[in-house]
């Protein structure tokens, strides 16, 4: 299948339309739990696989994961293949009752290639790369585009049709590294704002040209942002690199998934993002692929505070809610438990994933590489082939899940409170702990995952949408960070209040275009009406953590004010809470206003204490009426899927001590498949799922 992969072809980050997806829904792919490994066959001894796949599903394994390293081993020179040991290892997983996910090998050249073209590796800052890592390959490189569809269309010829191979994950944790600055990609991004602008005289006024003299007069003396000298880079040109950068992986995955299709039946295609959250927009993959993945190494239960393994629910529930199926996999996953916390944890944590949604989970890897820059990595065996400390939870896991998954298969997540998470933005303010000049103190995600984990005390399901999302079905909206936001957007929002929803918006919000430009308007920008507010000033650089609070009224709950504040003014908002500080004195610091048969929230100030934003939470749910799905105490998270008339809720303990829940009503308990009494006693690091069917 001849590439079609030109720079040319790119259009303003538009995807174009494709192939139809080549998995139907509701197939019996989908009627069991997909637990599995990571495997590099080409890495042992062939004598060894057969044990390997033995000890698999003597753990309870049904799936693998190969060859998307494996370049070199299945075309050790330019156009001659060799898949005789990719066969074997292929019947060998079959044979003990795996099922194979092959990956295509593009994330990891083969000397070949790169002798013959050097062009076929990106670039950074400190300029091209040299040949011996994995990834960073040239996207808009033809030698590159050439090589990967001959060595895909030969695996899809190959496997497409084998019973064995169930999916395809395109590449490996793609769009890494987070920048490519190759001469190619130059091109690329030039005839990318060309084709975004039509004119330089509109990027000129899209970029506020005028400033610093940074006017264009020809598209050829655009440069990437790189090493930029005193003030940093046009805004405007660093946003527009980055929804480039994501536009361009997005083209190269689709072109990925195209060629399989053209050959493959049946099979599902995925890729693993390292992040849900990784400079490449996943509402806009979802587009074309049959599932969404990431690779979860978040943190555990028991590995300090419980509000940092919530992120991972994070990036769950915007993998389940970027898909119209709901459908993903944890593509990758710590197999043990550091040795501060216990093992118990690993099986919480695929629970957790199954709880938001998830149709798999695979471990990386099954065993610890003697060889190369990962080996040592912790893996599901020890390096002498002995089980981990985790497999005694996997064991665990395998009668429970081969009973409870086809009851899960096909059940729904519905949730009437969403947190917008905006790429835009995300671009903007930083992301994965990188901060730009936009940053009024923390970096988008961190903010994200501040008010994510605050929502959870509302003990609900949690949708995570983009910020063009139809948001009718939501009570309440969370849009942190939402600085640029387009008016269309703004306009969904304040319809939402108007008809009866509750949104949430903090600092800055509305006061940024889609171009990254401020606003002539006073903060919050778009937003000021809607939330009834005027800030009057603003910090977010010369404030102590230590001077200033947020007191909320009445009761006087107390926290501390980090890295940004401002002073507002209502104009017809109710006060929630109020400053206690130096000048700032009985300010108001969060407000409430009604608009329509709506309420808007406004917080006017950033804070670091996760118990901040579960207070925040839990009193507008009681003020709105936003009930729980079950009373659970603080560290249990609650979750709810649904099937027809029936209704599964989980409930995680992510506590290392036991918790005793009152129950509505007896019931049946999935994990133990017992009925419960009125009471519930959850252990420590451990969960229960209760069945409506069962009451």
């Amino acid at each position: 299948m001849a590439t079609s992969l030109c720079p040319f072809d790119v259009f303003a980050g538009q995807m174009q339309a494709g192939n139809a997806r080549s998995v139907t829904q509701g197939s019996d792919l989908w009627t069991r739990y997909w637990m599995g490994s990571a495997y590099y066959p080409e890495s042992y001894p062939r004598e060894q696989w057969s044990k390997d796949f033995a000890k698999m599903r003597e753990l309870g394994l049904n799936m693998v994961r190969m060859a998307e390293f494996a370049w070199s081993s299945i075309e050790p020179s330019p156009g001659k293949f060799e898949f005789e040991w990719l066969d074997r290892a292929i019947e060998l997983a079959n044979e003990a009752g795996i099922y194979v996910v092959l990956a295509t090998p593009t994330a990891a050249l083969p000397p070949w290639l790169y002798k013959l073209h050097p062009d076929v590796l990106g670039a950074n800052e400190n300029g091209p790369y040299t040949y011996g890592g994995r990834k960073g390959f040239a996207i808009y490189s033809p030698a590159m585009q050439e090589a990967a569809d001959r060595i895909i269309t030969e695996l899809a010829k190959h496997y497409g049709s084998n019973k064995a191979v169930v999916g395809w994950q395109l590449s490996n944790e793609p769009g890494y590294p987070l920048v490519s600055y190759d001469h190619d990609l130059l091109v690329a991004w030039r005839i990318w704002l060309k084709a975004r602008y039509g004119t330089i005289a509109k990027l000129n006024s899209a970029w506020s040209g005028k400033v610093w003299s940074n006017d264009f007069d020809d598209w050829d003396e655009i440069i990437f942002p790189i090493n930029s000298p005193e003030g940093g880079w046009n805004p405007g040109l660093y946003l527009d690199y980055r929804r480039f950068f994501s536009a361009s992986f997005l083209h190269w995955l689709k072109f990925e998934a195209d060629t399989l299709r053209h050959y493959t039946k049946g099979q599902f295609l995925y890729t693993n993002w390292p992040n849900t959250r990784w400079s490449v927009d996943t509402y806009e993959a979802a587009t074309f692929l049959d599932i969404a993945a990431w690779d979860n190494y978040g943190h555990l239960a028991g590995d300090g505070d419980y509000h940092s393994v919530l992120h991972s629910g994070l990036d769950d529930d915007l993998c389940r809610s970027s898909h119209e199926s709901q459908r993903f996999f944890a593509s990758e996953k710590g197999a043990q438990a550091p040795p501060y916390t216990d093992a118990r944890a690993v099986r919480l944590s695929v629970y957790m994933d199954l709880a938001h949604g998830s149709s798999g989970t695979l471990f990386w890897e099954w065993r610890p590489s003697a060889i190369g820059s990962e080996m040592g990595y912790v893996s599901i065996t020890e390096p002498d082939g002995s089980f981990g400390a985790s497999a005694d939870q996997l064991r665990k896991m395998e009668p429970e899940l081969a009973r409870i998954g086809p009851l899960l298969a096909g059940a729904q997540t519905n949730s009437d409170v969403a947190l917008i998470y905006s790429y835009d933005n995300q671009w903007d303010q930083g992301f994965w702990g990188i901060t730009t000049s936009r940053s009024l103190g923390a970096g988008y995600d961190e903010i994200a995952e501040r008010y994510y984990t605050g929502a959870k005390s509302l003990k609900r399901n949690i949708d995570v949408v983009s910020d063009r999302a139809d948001l009718r079905k939501y009570k309440l909206v969370i849009a942190p960070g939402l600085r640029i936001v387009s008016e269309a957007s703004a306009d969904l929002l304040k319809q939402f209040v108007n008809e009866g929803g509750i949104l949430v918006l903090d600092q800055a919000a509305g006061t940024r275009d889609p171009d990254g430009r401020m606003r002539r308007l006073i903060e919050p920008g778009l937003f000021a009406d809607l939330a009834g507010v005027r800030v009057r000033a603003a910090d977010a650089m010369r404030i102590s953590s230590h001077d200033y609070a947020i007191v909320f009224q009445p009761g006087g709950q107390k926290f501390t004010v980090s890295d940004a504040l401002e002073r507002v003014q209502p104009n017809g908002a109710e006060v929630l809470a109020r400053y206690a500080g130096l000048g700032m004195e009985g300010d108001p610091a969060i407000t409430l206003n009604a608009y329509g048969k709506g309420h808007v929230v406004y917080v006017g100030a950033e804070c670091r204490d996760a118990a901040f934003f579960d207070f925040l939470f839990s009193a507008l749910g009681s003020r709105f009426g936003i009930s729980r799905i079950m009373d659970a105490p603080d560290g249990v998270e609650v979750v709810m899927r649904q099937k027809g008339d029936r209704t599964f809720v989980f409930l995680l303990n992510y506590n290392r001590d036991p918790v005793v829940l009152k129950l509505p009503a007896p019931c049946m308990e999935l994990i133990s498949n017992k009925r419960t009494g009125e009471e519930l006693r959850i252990e420590g690091l451990d969960l229960a799922i209760l069945d409506s069917n069962g009451a």
